[in-house]
């Protein structure tokens, strides 16, 4: 299996519970998505289950919201650089 990682069965028992797609197809997905490609249209672009990119959204959107709360505890600059919070 080159283009996936058998982990094993996941506690549901599932056949594919626990394989993994490639670093590279999470990164196209991600782009494809980003880009405002649908759930479906990225998963038969890439070969994947629209359910995996389901799956690969709802961790994006919990990075998103970390880098955003991370973007706003940072101190506000006004022109020219001088901290103004």
């Amino acid at each position: 299996m080159s283009s996936v990682q058998r982990v094993g069965l996941g506690a549901n028992g599932y056949g594919y519970a626990g394989v993994r797609t490639e670093l590279t197809t999470d990164l196209r997905g991600a782009t494809a998505l980003a880009e405002g490609l649908s759930i479906r249209a990225t998963g038969r672009l890439l070969g994947v289950d629209k359910d995996t990119v389901n799956h690969w959204l709802s961790g994006l959107g919990r990075h998103g919201q970390r880098v955003m709360n991370r973007l706003r505890r940072l101190p506000q600059l006004a022109p020219g650089g001088v901290s103004v919070g």
